[in-house]
């Protein structure tokens, strides 16, 4: 059998669980919702779900935590294919021209610009951080991306990273 596992994402906790009726039953009585293979509660149920999980299945599951970071670009860093990716996450990806970039939801500029450059002699257009440098802010980033970035095993264009 399979064990639970509890992600806290804002204001909301997701579980899986393998099938159980018992905790099918405590699960609407503690007002949670079944969506796309998984259980959702509102954060202020976390003790009483844990509670319930431990009862049934012995232990309240792994939990993944999710991390808001603020990470600043050095100036002049282009990015080869015109998208952005930091730790696997995707930032922003350029479009063209006239369309600007797209940028990630989870992901607020605080300071600083990109700049598109067409394509010109390369294959396709690049990002470039503006002359002072870019600050953003990444939401939700997984556990598990946060420790890769906080060990160090980042690109050298990385030049602060600070947890909110």
């Amino acid at each position: 059998m399979r064990s639970p596992s509890v992600f806290r994402n804002g204001e909301f906790l997701n579980v899986h669980t393998p099938r159980s009726d018992m905790f099918i039953q405590a699960a609407r009585a503690l007002r949670g919702r079944y969506e796309n293979g998984k259980w959702i509660f509102l954060r202020s149920q976390e003790r009483s779900v844990n509670k319930v999980l431990c009862e049934i299945f012995g232990h309240a599951g792994s939990e993944t935590r999710f991390h808001d970071v603020q990470i600043s670009l050095r100036p002049h860093f282009e990015s080869v294919d015109a998208t952005l990716e930091i730790a696997g996450v995707h930032i922003l990806q350029a479009l063209n021209e006239h369309a600007g970039f797209l940028l990630n939801p989870r992901v607020k500029i605080q300071a600083g610009e990109f700049i598109y450059l067409p394509k010109g002699p390369y294959l396709s257009p690049r990002i470039r951080v503006g002359k002072h440098g870019v600050t953003l802010v990444l939401k939700n980033l997984a556990q598990g991306k946060f420790n890769e970035l906080v060990s160090g095993k980042h690109d050298s264009w990385i030049t602060s990273l600070k947890h909110l």
